[in-house]
This record gives structure tokens, C-alpha cells and sequence, in this order.
């Protein structure tokens, strides 16, 4: 069976002894985890059954993604109620859900401590703009609280 240039570079990426060329086929989601001590994304694949499957950052291999070992904004009644953040001394209002992008998670966003214990991070060149604190962690979204603008 031939391998695809894409399969390949899945192989390449994740380690030839941690993943299969069966699992590298497999669709590809994003995890955003704080489950190793700091927030960061990461690569899974779900399988047939639904179930999503990561590369823990030491890991021999894949395992399970439990995401509900994540602290999210939905456990928190700030997040259902959209009410103001305050963070760094700075007020924030809800804004809108957003998915994470695929840049390079560390270049372009700040993790900050986090929110009421939730993970949160600020994209990089708007820090007194932007809170996104971790919602959903497979797919990567967030819940964004942006600061309104002030009157001249």
C-alpha cells in the first residue's frame, strides 16, 4: 500500500514507532489542553467509534483525550452569564466564540495565569485588547472577552 506525501509527513511528525499509517489517515482535530501543567495545542485524530485519540507531549504513544479532565468557561457562571472579566485591572466584555487558528500556537498567543482556573491566553500584539479563556478543548475554542473601546 502506498503512502500519501500528506500521510507521510503525519508519520514524520508524530514519530514512526508512535503512530500507525492506519491512524495517520484518520481525520486530524486540534486539542487545546492545560492537562500537562500549561496550556497548548496539540494534534489528535478521532477514530471511527468518535472517540478522540492525542500525543500527549511525553507519551510512548497515543491515548484517549479525557476532555473532561479540562477546566473550562462553561463550569463557570461568569462564562453562561456573559458577565465582565477583570484581568490584570483591566475590564473585558464578552465578545464572541472563536476558534483557535492554525498558527503556531507560542508565536502568536501569550498564555496568561489562569481565569478563575480556567486556561486562558492572549493573542500576541493585542494583549490589553483580548482574554480568550479555553471552552471547548477538542477543536481548539475559545470564549472571548474583548475591551470596548473608550471615548476620546
Amino acid at each position: 500500500m502506498l503512502i500519501s506525501m500528506l500521510e507521510l509527513l503525519a508519520l514524520a511528525a508524530f514519530g514512526l514507532s508512535q503512530i500507525s499509517a492506519e491512524e495517520a489517515a484518520r481525520p486530524r482535530v486540534s486539542i487545546c489542553t492545560a492537562q500537562e501543567g500549561r496550556l497548548d495545542r496539540h494534534t489528535g485524530f478521532r477514530r471511527p467509534d468518535g472517540q478522540v485519540w492525542w500525543y500527549a507531549t511525553l507519551a510512548e504513544g497515543a491515548a484517549p483525550f479525557d476532555a473532561s479532565q479540562e477546566v473550562t468557561a462553561s463550569d463557570r457562571d461568569w462564562y453562561r452569564e456573559r458577565r465582565p472579566l477583570t484581568v490584570r485591572g483591566l475590564t473585558y466584555q464578552f465578545d464572541s466564540l472563536e476558534p483557535l487558528d492554525d498558527w503556531p500556537f507560542r508565536r502568536y498567543n501569550r498564555v496568561i495565569v489562569p481565569i478563575d482556573g480556567v486556561p486562558a491566553l492572549v493573542p500576541m500584539g493585542a494583549e490589553d485588547r483580548e482574554v480568550w479563556v479555553l471552552l471547548e478543548p477538542v477543536g481548539c475554542r475559545f470564549a472571548v472577552w474583548a475591551r470596548e473601546d473608550e471615548p476620546n
